[in-house]
């Protein structure tokens, strides 16, 4: 039994794929396969739908899976050599040749059983492998392979017609290839022999004779376009199959090499409407994408060459959850534990309330961002982010520059999280500053309050005073005081950074200066963040004002951080 070609296929969602609704086509597979993941033929259908949107990754793995479902060897094949056509619509030759080739071998075990049939699936697959080569500009590999599948081919026994077709199909390839590489003559003695074939098709098999004609002004119209006689390959080639999108963009390459680029565009929407999942099929929508350009089909225009992961998040679950799924833009509640590569331990949530965090809004690292995907409430997993996820080329704390992290994480609820305020933006860096500057407030001992690294620069107590009276004085300058009658303001703020409070005192003005922060950046309305305002002789708004405020509390952060290390004191977050 041979095998069915990729085709049309496909069902509805390639329907709409013909109708122009690529984003409908996509979601309706999509929702396929999730309520069926392990149906081979919901794999298939949107594996070439995928392929058709030029979404090239998902479709191979699609494909790939059904290979791993196949359920008989003669499945297996089928499954193999979808993936290869898979790979062939990218343009990827070399992966192209390796799965098709692996479907020849299938076939030679079916010799002895179905010699005719095993021998032409033989070289079919392999010219198949082959036409992709040839179309992705692969010419050397594109010979080799339509030599092999002649050399398979010709051993269909007894039938001297079959013999002739596959003499007809090699001169046929090798005339295209030296038309390819610019040999015109090389090409005109293929042509020629390739005529001689069809002569003796005709005569063995009148029948096969006629099928094979529509295929020789194909041959000769693609020779003269690509060996610069325009007017002959128009010609030939509006006498070869005018339904054959693949003809189609031949004709449309051959109007624009003449400079008719309306008579050219006219024809690459046609052959773009084409939606077979085969070797001109993938060629036809590759070409008509880069004619067009992307907006034609509706996807981003194609990208030739074999996809790298770069940074991949991995997972595994420890424990499957029961209650509610992670869902995106919710806020999670989870305990975590931290590892460096070598196993070091470097932050943990055991012992301390939870983090809580919405995802989607950058609270955290990113791959801590998406790592908890697919859980439910009460799963267990741990993720392994690589450092472009985790803190990239930056020194975190315990944590070294590229350091890939690993993580262990509970689920522990999750809930609708609150919609964002007009001052969202700025309170994502408020939620660490003030979580830091506070902690590293209750770290310094009292006794070292009054430490300064010299002379007339400011002490502990001064720094964490100037950042709780700054605040206060940056929120008076966002609601529109005149910053030039606040001079005096300024330089009482300044005597009283220097007054002798307790340690307990200048925790309790930083706390009660950051609430008042807080609220303001929750309260704040997007007409009032627009205002113009004059910030010390500077046109801005009221927002810049506030994220001024956000920067000046993270330099003096900074500050303190300095002091501590050369105190010896370890910021807590960094243990």
């Amino acid at each position: 039994m041979a095998f069915a070609q990729g085709g049309r296929g496909g069902g509805p969602a390639v329907q709409l794929i013909r109708e122009g609704k690529i984003d409908d086509a996509v979601k309706m597979v999509q929702e396929q396969v999730k309520a069926s993941p392990d149906s081979s033929a919901a794999l298939q259908s949107a594996g070439m739908v995928m392929d058709l949107a030029g979404r090239y990754p998902e479709a191979h793995t699609f494909f790939q899976k059904t290979v791993e479902l196949a359920p008989n060897p003669q499945a297996k094949a089928q499954a193999l050599r979808n993936l290869a056509n898979s790979y062939g619509f990218e343009g990827d030759c070399k992966n192209t040749s390796k799965y098709l080739l692996m479907v020849v071998d299938y076939w030679k075990t079916r010799e002895s059983e179905e010699p005719h049939n095993a021998f032409y699936q033989e070289g079919e697959m392999a010219n198949e492998a082959a036409r992709y080569c040839i179309d992705a500009g692969d010419l050397n590999e594109a010979e080799r392979l339509y030599k092999l599948g002649h050399d398979l081919g010709v051993k269909e026994p007894d039938s001297p017609a079959r013999k002739a077709l596959w003499e007809f199909r090699t001169e046929h390839a090798l005339a295209r290839l030296a038309a390819r590489r610019g040999n015109k003559a090389e090409a005109e003695k293929h042509v020629a022999a390739a005529k001689t074939a069809l002569d003796h098709i005709k005569a063995a098999d009148a029948n096969l004779g006629d099928q094979q004609q529509s295929f020789l002004p194909y041959l000769t119209g693609y020779v003269a376009l690509y060996t610069g006689d325009y007017k002959t390959a128009l010609d030939d080639l509006q006498k070869a199959n005018q339904n054959d999108a693949f003809i189609q963009c031949l004709i449309g390459l051959t109007y624009e090499k003449m400079g008719q680029k309306d008579k050219a565009t006219e024809y690459y929407r046609k052959a773009s409407a084409a939606t077979s999942h085969n070797p001109p099929g993938g060629f036809v929508r590759r070409f008509t994408r880069e004619k067009l350009g992307a907006a034609a089909q509706g996807t981003m225009p194609p990208a030739v060459g074999k996809p790298i992961d770069l940074a991949t998040i991995r997972y595994i679950d420890i424990a499957e959850g029961s209650g509610a799924p992670a869902r995106p833009g919710a806020q999670y509640t989870v305990h975590y534990t931290g590892w460096l590569r070598d196993g070091t331990q470097f932050d943990s949530s055991a012992g301390r309330d939870p983090l809580k965090f919405v995802q989607g809004r950058r609270e955290v690292i990113p791959g801590f961002d998406i790592g908890f995907e697919g859980m439910k409430v009460g799963g267990k997993r741990r993720i392994m982010i690589p450092f472009q996820l985790a803190y990239g080329e930056q020194a975190r704390g315990q944590i070294p520059p590229r350091s890939d992290l690993t993580f262990d994480v509970e689920l522990l609820e999750v809930t609708d999280a609150a919609a964002l305020t007009a001052g969202a933006d700025l309170l994502l860096p408020l939620d660490r500053t003030e979580k830091e500057v506070l902690a590293l407030a209750k770290a310094v001992p009292e006794e070292k309050y009054s430490w300064t690294p010299g002379p007339g620069v400011r002490t502990f107590r001064a720094v964490f005073l100037h950042i709780a009276y700054g605040n206060r004085l940056m929120l008076r300058f966002a609601r529109g005081e005149d910053w030039k009658k606040l001079g005096p303001d300024i330089e009482k703020q300044l005597k009283d950074e220097q007054a002798s409070l307790t340690k307990d005192q200048v925790i309790q003005a930083l706390t009660d200066s950051f609430a008042e922060v807080r609220a303001t950046f929750q309260n704040a309305r997007a007409a009032s963040l627009g205002r113009s305002m004059d910030f010390f002789g500077r046109p801005t708004t009221q927002r810049g004002i506030l994220i001024a405020l956000d920067v000046h509390i993270g330099e003096h952060l900074g500050q303190a951080i300095a002091y501590a290390r050369m105190n010896g004191i370890v910021p807590p977050w960094s243990k």
